[in-house]
């Protein structure tokens, strides 16, 4: 069976997932970069491709939604990395050990979509 297939179908139901196990690992709200990583999720799990060059592919599309740079995106995402890493995302994602360093936006957003998908699979 696809994600397509599966109980989370529609685009609302699938954002509302998301927001929910990024709530349920720790992750905040209120940085702007939160509901950047909500879409990309989104796109990331409903396309179910592997993404090359998420400044290309990416990027692009959540900038021209929100209005806001390619450069603003990124920035935000890391920011919301820096400021949410140390409270056990590392753990739960179980694909980083505690004292390993911050994800790259790329890495973090790929282990957040296979923890998410553990649930939906």
């Amino acid at each position: 069976m696809t994600l397509k297939e599966k109980k989370y179908f529609g685009k609302i139901h699938r954002c509302r997932f998301i927001i929910k196990r990024l709530d349920g690992l720790g992750i905040n709200r209120k940085y702007l970069g939160y509901y950047y990583v909500v879409d990309i999720l989104d796109i990331m799990i409903n396309d179910d491709m592997e993404i090359k060059s998420f400044s290309r592919q990416i990027y692009p599309q959540i900038a021209s939604k929100y209005g806001k740079t390619e450069c603003t995106v990124e920035r935000n995402i890391r920011s919301l990395i820096d400021k949410t890493w140390g409270i056990n995302v590392s753990n739960l994602l179980g694909d980083f050990s505690p004292s390993e360093e911050k994800p790259t936006c790329q890495k973090f957003l790929y282990a957040v979509k296979n923890y998410i998908i553990q649930d939906i699979a």
